[in-house]
This record gives structure tokens, C-alpha cells and sequence, in this order.
């Protein structure tokens, strides 16, 4: 009786199929697995088919198309599809979807719990369609045996005698006692007692225990109406319970004519069939939707599911019996009828329509249902999916794209899409706007974009665009258009590639952009920011020149005033003999020789003449000494002996050294410093680092550390690059890199 589901799977991706195959390995179903549209056909070929699960994109014939063939010739039994996609899919293509056979769509990546649960439900519908027509064969032989018997009954009692002796089914004739009177060989086999010992029983002894009530009501029953059936469990000689279909009949006032009929197994089908349909609620319940069954031509509902209450607001017994019209508005109920009036004609349909609820809201649904008959009834069973989330969805959709729309307007920004395959073009209404056409009033083209090209940049416009094509690499570069009139702009063109399944270019999605404005900013910015630079530069020389005029007035003016100072007052000393004026000449003595110092060490800072003189290892020697005396922060050297830099860029290194530790001292709260002034190949590197608290990123990024952007224009006066990273150890390091062929005089 029963027969194992068949299960087909299609998908052209080897490694998708084996995923499915090893997903559905312990469903009881046989799996059908296929490549190709064309595969699968031809192994279906005659084959019943509970369920088909097909990738929607496949080179060849696609999954729609198979579809359509696997149920060309399927003219009640239609197989249904749940359709794969990596891809989200537009309303018309649902609509296709739906049209071929699909019951379905489920998502790539797969959720194995959502799609196991649903063939799970398909499977089910299809045993449970088996074993009703099993029944239905079984209870059509059986009817027509006892129309056998009757008919031989009414021809003689010679037949009647021929029939009772050789029936399949027990016959035993008992008094109003309940004595066998006669009985035949099937009764005999059914209980497992010889004709004898039958014959010295009463039909009571025969039954089980757990009968014996209702058997005395049915023969009661018999006795008054004179006619009588039920199921009764027996016992057998063995022990063994079995169920008898019982019917009799009055033969005359003392004699009564029973056959008995082993159902035992119908009866165990029957009770596994009750909890089938109770397990099949349970997963009617877990279909996302509404489930419903409908009698034909009486419409009127039989079956449902959970979600169907819930959403309608219905209690069970509200629903049994509702006509498929309640559910819609006066409005709409004609159209409603005459659309049910083509769908017998084809057996199937899915259409969109608003369902009215008990509160008298009205919700939006996809609805799908399916013809099938079933012992001359007919029945319409469907799902529907509430779609308002889809099209709030969809309605959203469009207020983005007009809004982008709005917004490509604004900056000038345009798109388009070029076919790979058909090398056909599509601009959005930007794009036309942008090339002085109204928006679809052309065929665009790549032959077009090339057109408007610069002469000075077609030549590379048509090579970059061949080579992006050729490599699949992203296209992003600016060009020169022309544009009628005469009128010159310039564009940013940018594009990637789309690939499909197959891991082909199926299509180049690109934008382009009119950033003529902005390149005469950009141009603008960049005299500026030139300017800026060089002004930088000149103010910074000035200043060095103003310190070393300085530096040369206090030495030359200031100190040699100072000593003269302190020479008359050594000779004033020697001429004098109060004790009180000598102590007063030593004081000033004494603070004219600090004051001496205090010039001499403006004067270094100012204009170090150690550079000039010694070079800038022994500059930094001098400082850094100077430094950890003063602030007490432990400095390790590490520099390159031999470095010939000239006096003016060994003078920016050095700023660039006093700017670093002034900040050191100030903010770090460091104990050791770092200093490291080495050539690597064409290269010289400068890394200042300490141990402190590090940089914060507010201070990284914030525009008024002036400090780090003089250290940065001094970096780039000398063609370098600065950097300035808070170390993951701990710390601040500031690093340059200079390139030595921009040092003159190395």
C-alpha cells in the first residue's frame, strides 16, 4: 500500500546539490538528483512526483521553464515546486514563479530548518493522499464483494449455500439463543476453530471481552429491526484480538444470517491514518500563512490551520462551513466568483486580493490553490501569504528611488548598466539629463559615451574600459567630455562587474559623475594650498634669519656689554675698601655672570652655530644633554656617523627635535626618550619616541595642535613625510621619512 514519496532536487551547482542531498538524507522519500533541466527531465520520466525543489537560475533551460515541462502532462497529480534563488526577485518574476507550479520560494543561503519543515508538509500531503485512495480501493472491493453476495443470495438458495460455503469473509447463522446454527470455512480460518467446535459455541464465547457490551446492544438491535452492522473486536482460538466488520440479517423469527469480516488491518490503518491527520494539523499549523480546504461546488470551508483563526480573528467553530465569499467585500465578490469559474478551468491560480477579517479590517495576500478530486469530490486547497510587510516594502522601494532619483539630480550623479551579453545599455534619467538629452529620448551606448570623449582622452578612455573589461578589475578614472555646444566638463566614471551563478560576467553596473565644479576646486585648493606652502617656507626662513640676527646682536652687543660690566666692576673692587660696596660688587658680579649665560644660551637656541660648526649629530648631542639635565627624562642616542646634510635642512631636523621634546616635557608624562637618525638605501629616518601616556586621538586629529603642523610643514619643506601614531606599548613616536636625493648636499 505504500508507496515511498519521490523527491526531485535540480540544481547546476555540484556543490549545492551534494549540500541538499546530505540535508535530506533522512527523509523517508527517494531522492532524484539532477544537474540540468534536461537531467531531470529525463529522469522523472514516468515517475510520480511528490515535490520538485529547483534552482531558479541554471544555464540552458532555467527552473521556470523546467517547471512548466515537469507538469505539461501532469494533468491532476501537478507536482509542486519550491523554488531556490540567491536573489531577491521582483513581483513579476514571483507572478512566473507561481504561474510554473511554485508553492514556494526559499532563499539562498538555505535555512535547513524552514525548507525541512516545509517538504516535511508536502511529504505527508502526499502519503496521506495514498492512503486515501488505498481506502477508497479497498472499500470499492469490498462493496462490490457484498453486492456479489447479495445478488447470489436473491438468485437461489442453491447459490446462496454455494456462496456461504466458499466466501472469503465469515458466515455464521446463529438462533435467537445466539447458538451457531451453521457456519463456513472463512469463519473457521478467521477464529481459528474447527466447524465442530464453532458449532458448539454461541457467537457471545466469540467475542472479546472488551465487545461483549456492545455486541449485546447490536443484537438487540437486530432483533427489533431485523437488520444490523458494527465492528466488534473477537477472540481468537489463540488469543489473538482481531476487529470483524459485522453485518446481519433476519432469515425468519428464530434464524439469523452474519457475515464477518476481518478489518483488522483497516482498522490499524485507520488508527494510524487519525494520528497522521492529528500530526498533519500540527504541521498545517507551522505553515507560515493561512492554510485552507475548500468543498466544491458548495465552496464552503472544511479544513484549516492556526494562523487562519488568528489573523481572522475566528474561533473554530465560526470557521467550519464559511463560504470562500465572506471573505470578501460586496465590492469584490463578483469578480471573485468569475475568477473561481477560470480556475476550475485550470485546475490552479495565484492571485492577489484583499481578505476581509471579523473586525472589518482588510489584509493584502497572495493566494495560491490547486484543483484535486477525491472520490468524486472535488476540493480546492490552497495558501495564501500576507503581503502588506511586502508591499509597505515595495512602497518604501519607490520613495527610494525617487529619492535617489531626486538626489543623483542634485549631484550630478548618474548610472547605467551595460548587458555583457547583448552589449545593450541603460542610463538613468541623470545620465540623459547630463549628456543634454531628455531622459529615454536616445539609445544609449558605449559607442555614444566614447563620442563625447576628449580628443586628448579617448585614446585612454578606450583602454582603460577594454582592459577593465578584459581583467574584471573596477573602472575608476576621470575623463573630458564634450558636449553640444561645445561645451567642456569633466566626469568620473566608475563600474564593477555583476557575476552570475555560473561565474560569468553577466553585466558592468557604473556611475558618472560631473565634477567639473569640483576639479576647478580642487585646482583652486591646490594654488592655494601651493601658495600656502611656499608662504609657509618663506616665513619660516624669515624667522630663522630674524633669530640668527638676534642671536648675533645679543652675542656681539649684549654679552660683549655684559663683560665690559663685569670687568669695571672687578676694577672697581680693586679700588675700593668698604666691606658693605665689595659685598654689593660681588653680588652684581655674580648676576651679570648669569645673565652672561642666560644670553649665551638664548643665543644658542636662537641660532645653534654648533651646527655650522660641529654638525647636527653634535647639535643633538649638545640638547638632549641640556634637556635631560633640566627636565630629568632619561634620552638614548642612536645616530649615523657621517651624515652630510647642509647647515639649512640639519637646522629644520633640529626645530623638529626641539618642537618634539618641548612636548615630551609638556604632555607625555614620560621617563625615557628615544631618538634614532639613520640612511636605509636612498632613504634618511628620523624616530623620535617616548614612554609616556601617548597621544590621545582627540590630539591626533585635532586642528589646533600647532606644534605637530609645524613639524609637518618643516617634513615637507624638506620633500618628506611625517607621521605621529600612539604605540600599542605605551607612548608617542614620531617618525620621518626623507628622501636623500631632495638633500642638496649630500
Amino acid at each position: 500500500m505504500e508507496q515511498t514519496p519521490n523527491l526531485l532536487v535540480v540544481d547546476d551547482n555540484e556543490l549545492n546539490l551534494s549540500y541538499l542531498e546530505a540535508l535530506l538524507k533522512n527523509i523517508n522519500a527517494n531522492l532524484i538528483l539532477a544537474l540540468s533541466g534536461e537531467e531531470a527531465l529525463k529522469k522523472t520520466q514516468g515517475i510520480e512526483l511528490a515535490l520538485a525543489i529547483l534552482d531558479v537560475r541554471m544555464p540552458g533551460m532555467n527552473g521556470y521553464e523546467l517547471a512548466v515541462k515537469l507538469n505539461d502532462f501532469r494533468i491532476i497529480d501537478k507536482v509542486p515546486i519550491i523554488f531556490l534563488t540567491a536573489n531577491h526577485i521582483d513581483e513579476i518574476e514571483l507572478f512566473e514563479g507561481y504561474k510554473s507550479g511554485a508553492v514556494d520560494y526559499i532563499f539562498k543561503p538555505v535555512n535547513s530548518h524552514i525548507l525541512l519543515c516545509k517538504i516535511n508538509v508536502f511529504l505527508d500531503l502526499f502519503n496521506q493522499k495514498q492512503i486515501i485512495v488505498w481506502n477508497s480501493e479497498q472499500l470499492e472491493k469490498s462493496a462490490a464483494a457484498l453486492t456479489r453476495a447479495n445478488n447470489a443470495l436473491k438468485k437461489s438458495e442453491e447459490k446462496y449455500r454455494s456462496y456461504i460455503d466458499n466466501a472469503p469473509d465469515g458466515v455464521f447463522i446463529f438462533d435467537k439463543a445466539g447458538r451457531n446454527l451453521d457456519v463456513n470455512q472463512a469463519a473457521c480460518l478467521h477464529t481459528g476453530y474447527s466447524k465442530k467446535e464453532l458449532l458448539n459455541m454461541t457467537v457471545k464465547e466469540l467475542l472479546h471481552e472488551e465487545s461483549v457490551e456492545h455486541g449485546l446492544n447490536f443484537y438487540k438491535n437486530l432483533v427489533n429491526t431485523g437488520k444490523a452492522a458494527t465492528d466488534l473486536k473477537s477472540r481468537r482460538k489463540d488469543g489473538n484480538k482481531r476487529w470483524w466488520a459485522i453485518e446481519a440479517i433476519r432469515l425468519d423469527n428464530n434464524t439469523f444470517l452474519c457475515f464477518a469480516k476481518d478489518i483488522t488491518e483497516r482498522k490499524n490503518t485507520e488508527e494510524k491514518l487519525h494520528r497522521e491527520q492529528l500530526f498533519s494539523k500540527a504541521l498545517l499549523n507551522s505553515i507560515p500563512g493561512i492554510f485552507y480546504l475548500y468543498t466544491y461546488p458548495e465552496l464552503r470551508l472544511v479544513t484549516w490551520n492556526k494562523e487562519h483563526e488568528t489573523l481572522f480573528g475566528y474561533e473554530a467553530d465560526e470557521l467550519k462551513g464559511r463560504h470562500v465569499i465572506d471573505w470578501y467585500t460586496p465590492e469584490d465578490q463578483v469578480a471573485v466568483m468569475k475568477s473561481l469559474e477560470s480556475f476550475l478551468d485550470t485546475g490552479e491560480a495565484s492571485v492577489e486580493a484583499q481578505l476581509l477579517t471579523k473586525d472589518g479590517r482588510l489584509i493584502p495576500f497572495l493566494l495560491t490553490a490547486v484543483k484535486f478530486e477525491d472520490q468524486g469530490q472535488i476540493y480546492l486547497i490552497g495558501i495564501g501569504t500576507n503581503v502588506a510587510d511586502r508591499n509597505q516594502a515595495q512602497l518604501e522601494l519607490q520613495r527610494s528611488e525617487a529619492a535617489l532619483a531626486k538626489a543623483q539630480q542634485i549631484s550630478h550623479l548618474g548610472s547605467w548598466e551595460l548587458n555583457t551579453l547583448t552589449n545593450e545599455m541603460h542610463w538613468s534619467d541623470e545620465t540623459f539629463r547630463m549628456f543634454g538629452y531628455s531622459p529615454r529620448s536616445i539609445t544609449p551606448s558605449m559607442d555614444l559615451l566614447l563620442k563625447y570623449a576628449h580628443p586628448g582622452d579617448r585614446v585612454s578612455m578606450q583602454k582603460e574600459i577594454a582592459a577593465a573589461r578584459a581583467s574584471g578589475l573596477p573602472l575608476s578614472s576621470d575623463y573630458r567630455i564634450i558636449l553640444p555646444g561645445c561645451e567642456k566638463h569633466t566626469v568620473h566614471i566608475q563600474a564593477e562587474r555583476m557575476i552570475n551563478d555560473a561565474g560569468e560576467t553577466e553585466k558592468w553596473l557604473g556611475t558618472i559623475q560631473d565634477i567639473s565644479e569640483r576639479k576647478k576646486t580642487e585646482e583652486i585648493l591646490k594654488n592655494s594650498l601651493e601658495q600656502l606652502h611656499q608662504l609657509s617656507e618663506y616665513s619660516e626662513k624669515a624667522r630663522e634669519t630674524e633669530r640668527a640676527a638676534i642671536s648675533r646682536e645679543l652675542h656681539d652687543d649684549l654679552g660683549q656689554a655684559l663683560t665690559a660690566v663685569k670687568i669695571d666692576l672687578g676694577i672697581i673692587k680693586q679700588n675700593v675698601s668698604g666691606d658693605e660696596v665689595v659685598i654689593k660688587i660681588n653680588k652684581l658680579t655674580s648676576l651679570v655672570s648669569e645673565t652672561i649665560k642666560t644670553v649665551q644660551r638664548l643665543t644658542s637656541q636662537l641660532r645653534p652655530e654648533i651646527i655650522e660648526d660641529l654638525g647636527l649629530e653634535a647639535a643633538i648631542e649638545w640638547y638632549t644633554n641640556e634637556f635631560a639635565h633640566r627636565c630629568g627624562i632619561e634620552v638614548n642616542l642612536h645616530i649615523d656617523s657621517g651624515l652630510n646634510l647642509s647647515p639649512d635642512d640639519s637646522l629644520t631636523l633640529f626645530r623638529i627635535m626641539q618642537e618634539s621634546l618641548t612636548n615630551i616635557a609638556r604632555h607625555s608624562q614620560a621617563s625615557k626618550v628615544e631618538i634614532i637618525l639613520n640612511q636605509v638605501s636612498e632613504d634618511l629616518y628620523f624616530i623620535i619616541s617616548d614612554n609616556g601616556i601617548g597621544i590621545s586621538e582627540s590630539g591626533l586629529k585635532s586642528r589646533k595642535s600647532f606644534g605637530l603642523i609645524s613639524m609637518k610643514e618643516r617634513a615637507a619643506s624638506l620633500g618628506g613625510k611625517f607621521f605621529i601614531r600612539r604605540k600599542s606599548s605605551g607612548g608617542t613616536e614620531i617618525k620621518l621619512n626623507i628622501p636623500i636625493k631632495n638633500q642638496s648636499n649630500l
